[in-house]
């Protein structure tokens, strides 16, 4: 039986932020990021260095300028969480992951 996953990382945010982090997982799944403006600014979507302090973000294709759907990505178990850096007057800015558990 599969099993749906789902984490919101950001939910109609207007303005720079840094989510909660949010535990994921593991598994195969796909990032989306959507705004009604992102003003400029860039979406990335991060995780936890080694060293369990730093910050680091998961790649080039989860750090997005506009409208994306990033599918197929293997992610271990861990904390993510996404930022919104650089805008000027966002809004309606929306950030998950989705997947499935087997």
């Amino acid at each position: 039986m599969t099993v749906p996953a789902y984490a919101q990382l950001l939910s109609n945010v207007a303005a720079n932020v840094t989510g909660a982090w949010v535990f994921w997982q593991g598994g195969i799944a796909t990032f989306q990021a959507l705004a009604a403006a992102f003003g400029g600014g860039t979406i990335t979507l991060q995780t936890l260095g080694p060293d369990q302090a730093t910050p680091v973000a998961v790649g080039s294709s989860t750090t997005v300028t506009a409208n994306a759907i990033v599918e197929g990505l293997n992610l271990p178990a861990g904390v993510y969480r996404c930022t919104l850096t650089g805008a000027t007057s966002p809004s309606g800015v929306y950030a998950s992951l989705a997947g499935s558990l087997d």
